[in-house]
């Protein structure tokens, strides 16, 4: 019947899968985190830029999703070595990001003071404009090395998925 196809494999039916997935999803993006920082930084240095950093914050969540439909959460139940390297690698760069203009500020401050002035002066003129490809980049990489976000898609939709389904279409 009509209402059988509605039915999710654990007997829900889409909508209330629907509502429990979004509800689960809008704390997430609500909640501050390493994102909520990258994007600010960006846009505070030129609206657009934050624009651009959220767009590839999004094509590395649909890159998730796409995953978790086809299926990868059991290949990294299997091999957790593999979800090991993704939260090294998201840990790596979340250091530079932040490691990088603290290094920076420490290797002025071991300069003269006319040193550091003009080298201050320097950095800020060329460092402070971020491209739109650096931004997006930027927000590509925070998400798709963001090793929550990826267990957050591979651990939440796999159940909602219908069995014998197009996996692609149903994430």
């Amino acid at each position: 019947s009509a209402a059988e196809a509605l039915l999710v494999p654990n007997g829900q039916t889409a909508v209330t899968a629907t509502l429990v997935v979004g509800g689960v999803a809008l704390v997430v993006a609500l909640s501050p985190g390493p994102h909520t920082f990258l994007l600010l930084r960006y846009a505070l240095n030129r609206p657009r830029n934050g624009v651009a950093s959220a767009m590839g914050m999004m094509v590395s969540i649909m890159g998730w999703a796409a995953l978790a439909g086809l299926g990868v959460a059991a290949l990294l139940k299997t091999y957790p070595a593999i979800h090991q390297g993704i939260a090294v690698a998201g840990g790596l760069y979340l250091l530079y990001l932040g490691l990088g203009p603290l290094i920076t500020a420490r290797f002025l401050a071991g300069d003269t003071s006319a040193t550091a002035r003009i080298a201050t002066r320097s950095l800020a003129s060329n460092a402070g404009e971020f491209t739109f490809l650096q931004s997006f980049r930027a927000g590509m990489l925070s998400s798709a090395l963001n090793p929550k976000l990826g267990l957050l898609f591979l651990a939440l939709m796999p159940p909602f998925i219908p069995a014998g389904s197009n996996l692609l279409g149903s994430a």
